[in-house]
């Protein structure tokens, strides 16, 4: 037994040696191959075929079919084969993006590929020598992936790869100026980068004079130490002028971009672009404007500038038409300050504009920041999200802006303080106008939803077509719904219009309007509270579903200067019928014009059956009737006569007009 089972393992090693001479270790095998080899060296039914020799060497083709020891690649791709499924050399991938713009492939020498016009093939920054690993400073990686892109022309990917937990990418100051049609690509959240430098302009990341840019799928934060003026700079290049006929940019995407970082002034600062047409646009910006979608951006530090200059707030967007900040590039030439542009058409959705620095949670003091400023913008649309802050107004629209629409949007304190705002939304700096507010959640704030500021002196201020619809309170506003800034009506003439063309959808409940002038007779206000007009202010609107009542003051109208005592004048108005009622004694006077009595709260149609009014009582024997006239009162005597002041002196004269606001 003992030689027969020698010669049994002498038989089994020669005929293992066998199979490793002709299934050497190294050799990769094709799919039918090994489908042969499986019925060799697995027989069905024959006993003491199946040995572990044959077991290991099967395992040692098939692994090294799939894995092989020896090289298959001469470049820096490897593919299988879908013939033979073999492991094997396809070329190499080109080191600059491919342009999918003018091709549906491209070919890496061996292979052909299809082109996919959402993610192109790029470059990443750990390729370019980035760590990722939020110790080392990746700023000359990221820069060179930046530049390889661009230099290859056409649509271009410089990839973020994620970081392991703990990982980051730390980046200083980018030079991203006229280095159109790049997109940076995370993937996530965990495509983390941290800011740790600035240029010597205040900016993180250029962008002045790139059209057709996105950033997705990113998290920026900052270092706690850095605080640049902006994190992006969007700036179109040139001289004064340069950026109204000609030069604007168009096309910059942030997607699911996560920021909470520090600013002095914004995270974006944009000037000069948007698609409207002709020969606005760069040869190189193709369409669109600026939009940021499923995006929250948070400043956590609170900025230098508070109420002198309110457009010049710390907030996550800056859209400024004048570049009235005097931003400037550190690398390319941009115009100065106060010079006009074009900011046309930008648009959030789901964009979440968050200001909240730690020390001013619950505290009720508001910071010097803002959620967004828009300085002269046009078209410009937010649908979903929220501006939320620990500040006086989240929304500051200055300036002459012309068309903004909010649209289901939260606007709120960041912490929900009841208290923690002044105002929702400051309008002022000129006449802003077509602002639109549609679904919009209106909380408590300390004294209104809507605060119109005096504006640049007596003709300027006010907004032409505010619109607010399908009204949402938190709760009843503490002041009043459309109310005044702090600064008051200044130098704002009250006999100029204030609202023009205004559509108030109010829901009952806290919707005091305050005016620094006129309401227009082209305004229509549904279910307004007490309306409070400056002397000499008219409210000519129509009022929709609620009365409303208010006092006025009788006025000397007939040119002599007299001031009546005594006086005591109230209205009511019931939708768009005015009741108005007043008592007053004149002064002893001999003026001879004709006497006449201004003040009327609402303007009177010119139609003579509008006119008519009832004189309740008087003591002067020559007064028989009186009638209204556009804001006057005249008394006349029974043959229709005026009546003189000097025939009016000392007396007493009390009335009450009944007719439909014009």
């Amino acid at each position: 037994m003992t030689m027969l089972n020698a010669l049994s393992r002498i038989c089994i090693a020669c005929a293992a040696a066998c199979l490793l001479v002709f299934y050497p270790a190294h050799a990769q095998k094709t799919k039918a191959e090994l489908q042969t080899e499986v019925g060799t060296t697995f027989p069905d039914n024959l006993a003491g075929a199946i040995t572990p020799a044959g077991v290991r060497a099967f395992q040692k083709d098939v692994i090294n079919s799939i894995m092989p020891t020896a090289p298959v690649t001469s470049g820096n791709l490897a593919c299988f084969n879908g013939t033979t499924g073999l492991l094997q050399d396809c070329g190499s991938a080109p080191l600059s993006p491919v342009d999918c713009s003018t091709a549906l492939t491209f070919s890496t020498g061996t292979k052909t590929f299809g082109c996919n016009t959402r993610l192109n093939v790029g470059i990443s920054v750990v390729a370019t020598g980035a760590t990722g690993n939020c110790s080392s400073d990746d700023t000359a990686a990221f820069q060179s992936a930046i530049n390889s892109a661009a230099a290859a022309g056409g649509a271009g990917v410089v990839y973020v790869p994620p970081v392991p937990p703990g990982g980051c990418y730390r980046v200083g100051a980018l030079n991203g100026t006229n280095k159109s049609g790049l997109t940076i690509q995370g993937a996530g959240d965990a495509s983390l980068i941290q800011v740790i430098g600035n240029d010597s302009a205040g900016n993180w990341w250029d962008l002045s004079g790139s059209s057709n840019a996105v950033f997705r799928s990113l998290k920026i934060i900052d270092n706690g130490v850095t605080v640049p003026t902006n994190l992006f700079l969007w700036m179109c290049v040139g001289t004064s002028g340069s950026c109204t006929t000609s030069g604007l940019l168009g096309g910059l995407t942030f997607d699911h971009v996560t920021i909470a970082a520090r600013s002095n002034l914004s995270f974006l600062y944009a000037y000069g672009f948007g698609n409207i047409g002709g020969a606005g646009l760069q040869s190189n910006a193709g369409g669109g404007s600026l939009s940021i979608t499923n995006s929250t951006w948070t400043v956590i530090n609170n900025g230098p500038n508070f109420a002198a200059t309110p457009y010049a707030r710390n907030a996550p967007v800056h859209i400024d038409c004048r570049n009235s900040m005097n931003q400037a590039s550190a690398y390319v030439t941009v115009p100065g300050q106060n010079q006009a542009s074009i900011c046309w058409a930008p648009l959030l959705v789901n964009a979440y504009l968050v200001d909240i620095p730690p020390a001013f949670i619950n505290t009720g003091t508001f910071d010097n920041n803002a959620a967004m400023v828009l300085y002269n913008a046009n078209a410009f649309s937010m649908v979903g999200g929220s501006l939320q802050c620990l500040c006086e107004s989240p929304a500051v629209i200055w300036s002459d802006t012309q068309g903004a629409k909010f649209d289901s949007v939260l606007i709120n304190s960041s912490d929900g303080g009841a208290q923690h705002l002044r105002h929702s939304v400051l309008i002022g700096g000129g006449i802003n106008s077509m602002l639109s507010f549609d679904n919009v959640f209106w909380p408590v704030t300390a004294s209104s939803a809507i605060a119109i500021d005096q504006g640049a002196g007596a003709t300027l201020g006010g907004v032409w077509q505010l619109n607010v619809r399908n009204q949402n309170l938190g709760d009843p506003m503490v002041g009043a719904f459309v109310g005044l800034s702090a600064n008051g009506c200044g130098p704002f003439s009250a006999t100029q219009n204030w609202l023009v063309a205004a559509n108030l959808q109010l829901l009952a409940g806290g919707n005091n309007i305050q005016t620094c002038g006129n309401i227009d007779a082209n305004s229509i206000l549904q279910q307004p509270g007490t309306i409070s007009l400056p002397v000499g202010a008219i409210d000519n609107s129509t009022h929709v579903g609620q009365s409303s009542n208010g006092s006025w003051v009788p006025t000397d109208a007939s040119g002599a200067g007299l001031s009546f005592t005594n006086a005591s004048a109230n209205w009511s108005r019931v939708g768009n019928m005015i009741f108005a009622y007043a008592t007053l004694n004149y002064p002893s006077t001999a003026n001879s014009a004709n006497a006449s009595i201004g003040g009327l709260p609402f303007a009177v149609p010119s139609a003579g059956y509008a006119q008519q009014c009832s004189l309740s009582y008087t003591t002067v024997n020559s007064a028989a009737r009186v009638r209204a006239q556009g804001g006057n009162i005249t008394p006349y005597n029974s043959s229709g006569g005026n009546i003189p002041n000097s025939t009016m002196s000392g007396g007493q004269v009390q009335f009450i007009c009944i007719y439909p606001a014009s």
